[in-house]
């Protein structure tokens, strides 16, 4: 391999510090543009140098190249299966960005690739070829189509899969507004981190992975992975929830996880929650990012009662009196309503788009956190997939503003990730007919083709 002046020669990497360079166009290091390099492994395929960046890797199909580092990072795990490498545990993430607040969000913005046209053209041609009525398979067709988009490949495949469990506590609960007490948040994810909670059982027969991760539980969980902020968040009632720091600190989590899940090879991931007050915390934040009246946007939770509910409604209005968020503004609305999982959950959906790796929204609480994610970095909603429509009364109007659409109407409202796991069966049978079905020209059958005309 041709070695050059410039090679090893940045002092800004966080990586190597000897690196001393005054021409960021000579910033050209395998260390910081190669994922094996930066983990201390090589994957021994050629290359060639140039001022900006390194090129023509023959064992990588992702071009080297400033403008998409943390692209890059997160797609080692493609790499290290091409050269023979296995990784089963997530690894640490090393933390990149020196930006805080919205500077990073600008930027994170920024890095988030558009869609890849010629491979969604390349995906919907193939579904065409397939010896079936054109678009037969209906959104499910849709769905693979944006995911070749997303991947920058038609050669799709969700073989390995994640579901991220974001657990917090929400100083909400004091007003009364839930069912059960915040003792309960602790033993669903004790459960969860024993693979027992339902979300785990789904998981299981839908052959996906469940981790749990602990974003500001008052009570810590052995087995529950730690990216805790705080130990839960203020009563909102009675002033923010939790400071603009403590929010960015939150995303910064999420999004740090989501990279530590594709790092590990994971190729789909669900997103779920585990946090009582939820509800809550997600019926403010939607009435005020999409300007919808508390009473509208606002459901029974868990299962509340007459008197429960209006409660409920009655303490997020007095929260919303309090705190004056500004509805522009969704990290303002997310620090004085949200809740330590909300943005967690909105982090995750940034760092899967960031990853290019699809992420599929659960319920209300990860829909709230979807709208909160699309108004924060909204090139993000790139990598989001809806699986159902929650029972909740804003769920509807989250995905429309989303522009995307469920495809399970099941009236669910178990949350922890249930109803977005639903979806990956579908997938799966959706992906049979996609990588083995019958081709028209196999069958001799002429193709169809548009006729014209609109769908009834």
């Amino acid at each position: 391999m041709e070695n050059n002046a410039s090679f090893f020669q940045n002092r800004a990497c966080p990586y190597f510090p000897c690196h001393a360079v005054e021409d960021p166009d000579s910033f050209n290091c395998l260390f910081c543009y190669c994922p094996l390099y930066m983990l201390g492994e090589r994957c021994g395929g050629n290359f060639r140098y140039t001022k900006k960046g390194i090129k023509d890797c023959t064992l990588c199909t992702v071009p080297h190249r400033t403008d998409a580092a943390s692209y890059i990072r997160g797609r080692f795990s493609e790499i290290a299966e091409r050269a023979g490498l296995k990784r089963s545990v997530l690894p640490e993430v090393p933390e990149t960005e020196a930006e805080t607040g919205r500077a990073l969000f600008a930027r994170w913005n920024a890095e988030i690739l558009p869609s890849d046209t010629e491979a969604m053209n390349r995906a919907r041609a193939h579904w065409d070829g397939i010896a079936k009525p054109l678009h037969g398979l209906g959104k499910l067709e849709d769905i693979v189509v944006k995911i070749a988009g997303l991947t920058g490949s038609e050669q799709v495949s969700i073989n390995k899969r994640a579901v991220a469990v974001l657990c917090a506590d929400n100083g909400i609960v004091e007003e009364g507004v839930t069912q059960t007490d915040a003792s309960v948040t602790v033993t669903m994810a004790e459960r969860i981190s024993q693979l027992k909670s339902s979300v785990c059982l789904m998981a299981k027969t839908a052959h996906a992975d469940v981790f749990a991760a602990d974003l500001g539980m008052l009570h810590r969980v052995e087995g529950v992975r730690d990216l805790h902020v705080a130990d839960g968040t203020a009563n909102m009632t009675k002033g923010p929830a939790m400071s603009e720091e403590q929010a960015i600190q939150a995303i910064r989590n999420g999004v740090r996880l989501a990279r530590e899940i594709h790092a590990a090879g994971y190729k789909i991931l669900v997103t779920g929650e585990m946090g009582i007050g939820n509800t809550s915390t997600s019926s403010a934040l939607v009435s005020v990012l999409l300007g919808l009246p508390i009473d509208l946007v606002t459901g029974r939770g868990a299962g509340l009662s007459d008197e429960g509910l209006q409660r409920k409604r009655d303490a997020l209005k007095r929260a919303i009196d309090q705190n004056k968020p500004n509805p522009e503004d969704a990290l303002d609305v997310l620090a004085k309503l949200g809740g330590f999982d909300l943005a967690g959950m909105a982090g995750l959906f940034i760092g899967a788009a960031l990853c290019r790796m699809p992420v599929v929204i659960d319920g209300f609480p990860s829909s709230a956190a979807a709208l909160a994610a699309a108004r924060i970095v909204p090139n993000c909603v790139s990598a989001m997939i809806a699986s159902h429509c929650s029972a909740e009364p804003a769920a509807k109007a989250i995905l429309k503003e989303l522009g995307l659409e469920a495809l399970v109407f099941a009236d669910m409202k178990l949350g922890e990730g249930t109803g977005a796991v639903c979806l990956l069966p579908m997938l799966d049978l959706a992906l049979a007919v996609y990588n083995s079905a019958t081709s028209f020209a196999e069958t001799g059958i002429a193709q169809y083709v548009p006729l014209g005309g609109q769908e009834s």
